[in-house]
Order: structure tokens, then sequence, then C-alpha cells
């Protein structure tokens, strides 16, 4: 039952930053919840320094990340939110649509649910359990979410990195520790689908 909820609850988060992602513009015709605002903060590593981008790459037609650039953690009203379109600009302040995300809908079942393991073996689900600051664990379970929905992680088990242009965004050596933790997201994955 416990599980369940977990998962039920990913799903809920997960559809959070499909919300953050969309396009859609805010009108009038939305009750007043189906709207979301997204706001961001600086990331930070255990010892209090600002992480970094270690790259950039084009995916999908947009820059994502930018040598030596600031990483952020995305909120949506005040709620821990993933992003599904690296590179996609949002400025803190937009509002978005409610389960309108074209990128969302256009993910195989296949990512959703390895989207949705991501999240509840990794920050949401699990982030007690997972070791580093919270925008680290936050970091290593948006880098998965990346992973997935870019095909640069296979959503079928046994969830194969099949290229290097998401992690290599984010690996450095000041945050090098950090890939441990997304390593184990990723054992928990496959020892999830095993059972």
């Amino acid at each position: 039952m416990k599980i369940r909820k977990l998962f039920q609850r990913a799903a809920a988060f997960a559809l959070a930053a499909v919300t953050a992602l969309s396009a859609v513009p805010a009108t009038t015709a939305f009750a007043a919840g189906d709207i979301g605002t997204i706001s961001f903060t600086h990331t930070y590593d255990g010892a209090g320094n600002a992480i970094r981008y270690n790259s950039s790459a084009n995916i999908g037609g947009h820059t994502a990340g930018g040598t030596g650039e600031y990483k952020y953690r995305m909120y949506v009203d005040g709620e821990t939110a993933f992003c599904i379109q690296p590179g996609v600009p949002l400025k803190t302040g937009n509002t978005l649509a409610k389960a309108s995300s074209n990128t969302w809908n256009a993910l195989s079942a296949e990512q959703k649910k390895a989207v949705g393991l991501a999240l509840l073996y990794g920050y949401q689900g699990n982030s007690g359990n997972l070791s580093g600051s919270d925008d680290e664990k936050w970091l290593a379970t948006q880098t998965l979410v990346w992973e997935f929905v870019t095909g640069c992680r296979s959503s079928a088990s046994p969830y194969s990195q099949t290229s290097t242009t998401v992690y290599s965004l984010h690996l450095s050596a000041t945050i090098f520790w950090i890939w441990a933790s997304s390593y184990s997201l990723s054992v928990c994955l496959l020892s999830s689908t095993a059972s």
C-alpha cells in the first residue's frame, strides 16, 4: 500500500513538472487551481557551493546548460518540480496550464513509466535514503528524468545509458559524487522491475 501511495505521489509530481513545461499560455477559461506559477532557486552542493553546468548541449533544437552557468531548481506553486524539456527557456513568474503538455503527451508509455520510477525511487519518493544535499538529490533525479525523455537512457529495463549528452552537462570533479546517487537510483529502477 505504501509503495502505491508513493507511486501516486511521484506521478502527481511528474504531472506538476509536465504542467511547468507546457507551452499553453494561461487564459481566464481555467479555474485558479489549474494554473501553476513557476519559480527557480540556485542549487548548492553539500559544502554550500553553487552547482554549475559542466558544458552545454543542443537537445531538440534548444541549448541546455552552458559551461559555468548556474543550475537552477524548479518549483511550481512552491512545490518541487522537474523539467522534461532541457533547454526550453522558462522564467520565474511564468504561468502554465495544468495537464496541457504536448511534450509529456508525446512520450511513449515506457518513457512515462521510467520517469515515474525515477521520481518514485529518486528525490520525490526516496529522498531520505539518498546521499547528498537536497539540491544534489533533486539534480540526480532531474538528470535521470532528462535522460529518459531525451532518449539518452533506455526507458526499458535494464535502463542503460545510450548517450552521455545529458550526463555530461552535469559531470564535474566538484560534484562527481552526486553520480553515485544517480547510479543508485538506476539500480533501484532495475531492482524494482526485476521483482
